[in-house]
């Protein structure tokens, strides 16, 4: 945030001198090494890259508030669905809805035939 305030500062104080090509692609590498960096601290520290998640919702019984609910459990793709413990997942859902062992249980079922678990 800083680097880009700075940026701006010494580009509206520079404002008259024409700008050279040379410059802006600088920058632009700056921003790769930044990035770049970013990422090998993040493999470094162990923290694993995001995972692209699934649209639970095709599920039956699955709307939007429930796939919040369990992505904030840690479940975000039909793989984590299906390997879950029903019983358990069942009392960490518990709220306002009311959600049977048996919808679980189904949902897991429905989660472990999709084409991206079975592979």
């Amino acid at each position: 945030m800083w680097n880009e305030l700075a940026k701006r500062w010494i580009d509206l104080f520079f404002w008259w001198l024409p700008r050279d090509k040379a410059t802006e692609h600088s920058s632009d590498a700056v921003e790769q090494d930044t990035t770049r960096a970013s990422e090998q601290a993040a493999r470094d520290a162990g923290v694993a890259k995001p995972r692209s998640a699934d649209d639970l919702t095709v599920l039956k019984g699955i709307g939007p508030v429930v796939q919040e609910k369990l992505r904030s459990l840690g479940i975000a793709t039909f793989r984590d669905l299906a390997t879950a413990d029903p019983e358990r997942l069942t009392e960490q859902l518990q709220g306002k809805q009311p959600i049977s062992k048996a919808m679980v249980r189904a949902w897991t079922e429905a989660a472990r035939e999709q084409p991206s678990v079975r592979n």
